[in-house]
């Protein structure tokens, strides 16, 4: 089986992730992907999808497995930061972090 580009780099004994959950989730399992490299995902951007309409969603109504990721995240992927970003939205960019956050405390008990 050939190894693929994020392989070959992980290689390096000192490389670390910051892993867009979404974007990994175009590719691979975001959850087997924390598992698959233990210590290496310091930094997950908290971003859910797939987008509506040319919208972003906001973190737990989109299709990500938050429970599983942030449990991978914490028990292997080495996590020491979650970035909530917030793309185009209905929102004001006020009320998106706002809703950001409390939705990633209510998902993130």
């Amino acid at each position: 089986m050939a190894s693929v580009r994020i392989d070959i780099l992980a290689t390096a004994p000192d490389l670390v992730f910051q892993t867009d959950i979404r974007a990994c989730s175009q590719y691979a399992d975001p959850v087997a992907f924390l598992d698959q490299y233990p210590g290496r995902c310091e930094c997950i951007l908290a971003t859910d999808g797939p987008s509506v309409n040319g919208k972003s969603v906001l973190p737990g109504k989109g299709n990500m497995p938050w429970p599983k990721i942030f449990a991978a995240a914490e028990n292997k992927g080495g996590i020491r930061f979650y970035l909530l970003t917030q793309g185009a939205t209905d929102l004001t960019p006020m009320e998106a972090i706002q809703k950001d956050l409390e939705i990633f405390h209510a998902l993130h008990r």
